[in-house]
């Protein structure tokens, strides 16, 4: 997968959880930066990771990716 379809898909993966425009989520998007990014959205974005993309889930990644910079980021390793 290209690094701009994983980005693509990842947008509108967390657009759908957090129930927001694909396209209003910037690099800089982050846990409570939209009403819908709360805890337990932020979990659910995880177990989402976990599935689409085979991340383990543990307490490295759940902070790690508490934006979206910070899950294409991770993504890439």
């Amino acid at each position: 997968m290209s690094q701009e379809t994983m980005e693509t898909e990842v947008r509108h993966l967390l657009a759908a959880i957090i129930d927001t425009d694909a396209a209003a989520l910037t690099p800089e998007a982050a846990i409570n930066s939209f009403p819908g990014w709360d805890s337990f959205a932020h979990m659910n974005i995880m177990m989402m990771l976990n599935e689409t993309f085979q991340v383990p889930i543990d307490e490295t990644t759940i902070i790690r990716c508490t934006s979206l910079s910070g899950i294409l980021e991770m993504l890439k390793t």
